[in-house]
């Protein structure tokens, strides 16, 4: 029997957005955003609705399985949120989605469009690609690294620190986790995401997400976010891959083999970004993925 069909999935978290009911079609398959690890729904707030009224679609921002309160569980895979989603699809009543996808989480939304490609209308994947190489495992256990030394750090933080405080100091940890130092001079550098925890009344601070959870996914992440790549497994669809400058993702050093699963592919590279493309330069984002989708 095929593991896949043993996996519980978890409820899903999600924040839903409808555009202006004059630009809103009934008949349009939604839009569904995925963040990445460590990451939350609402880290899509400064592109989804400029993306909603651009299209006329309402839009859903999921939140993954071990963050926030969405269900936790001991497991963390790609084939894990995979069954999270279609749960998620069956009891929005949703039976085709746009797919707009980042870093981790676009895993998922790839290995969904090409198993169930009738559930996939178009997709979206920001700094991700298909192939594992040493590159990626490196920066995976070094983010690993990072996670247990933030969450050391959080617990050893006195009550009297202010959690803008704490914020600062754990932010400057995983600034650079999935990216690279760009090869030229530039006063540039990535944004760090709102990391998830929060301070409790009694001046503990707790994480929003489940930190051994997380990093006992990425710790055999080659395995358990392997996507299969058979050679029948194709999506037909429309897609659109979109790298950063300064990712350690090669998007387009990994274009045959995406144009292989994935042949109405388009491509392009966010110039300045470091990973998050969405948040780091959200007018531009939001215009390219709302052209991508059309009205």
């Amino acid at each position: 029997m095929d593991l896949k069909n043993k996996l519980t999935p978890e409820n899903l978290f999600f924040t839903f957005h409808e555009p202006p009911e004059a630009k809103y079609a009934t008949n349009k398959p939604p839009i569904i955003f995925i963040h990445g690890i460590l990451s939350t729904p609402y880290c899509w707030n400064k592109v989804k609705n400029k993306i909603c009224v651009k299209t006329g679609r309402k839009a859903y921002a999921i939140c993954l399985r071990n963050h926030g309160t969405s269900g936790w569980s001991e497991e963390f895979s790609v084939n894990h949120i995979v069954t999270d989603l279609k749960n998620f699809m069956m009891k929005e009543n949703i039976s085709k989605a746009i797919l707009v996808s980042h870093s981790l989480g676009a895993r998922a939304a790839i290995t969904l469009a090409l198993e169930e490609p009738e559930m996939v209308e178009k997709l979206i994947v920001e700094d991700m690609i298909l192939t594992f190489d040493e590159d990626q495992s490196q920066a995976a256990r070094k983010f690993i690294s990072i996670l247990k030394m933030a969450a050391s750090s959080l617990k050893q933080y006195p009550p009297s620190m202010s959690e803008a405080v704490a914020q600062k100091r754990l932010q400057q940890l995983f600034c650079l986790s999935w990216s690279k130092k760009p090869n030229e001079k530039t006063n540039s550098r990535p944004i760090t995401p709102i990391l998830p925890f929060h301070k409790e009344k009694s001046g503990k601070f707790v994480w929003d997400v489940n930190v051994d959870a997380l990093a006992g996914g990425l710790e055999d992440i080659s395995s358990k976010f392997k996507i299969r790549l058979s050679d029948y497994l194709v999506y037909p669809g429309e897609a659109i891959f979109i790298g950063a400058e300064y990712s350690k993702f090669d998007v387009v050093n990994d274009k045959q083999v995406i144009l292989k699963h994935f042949p109405n592919s388009k491509f392009s590279v966010a110039k300045g970004v470091y990973h998050s493309y969405h948040m780091e330069k959200p007018d531009e984002y939001a215009e390219e993925v709302a052209e991508f989708i059309g009205a």
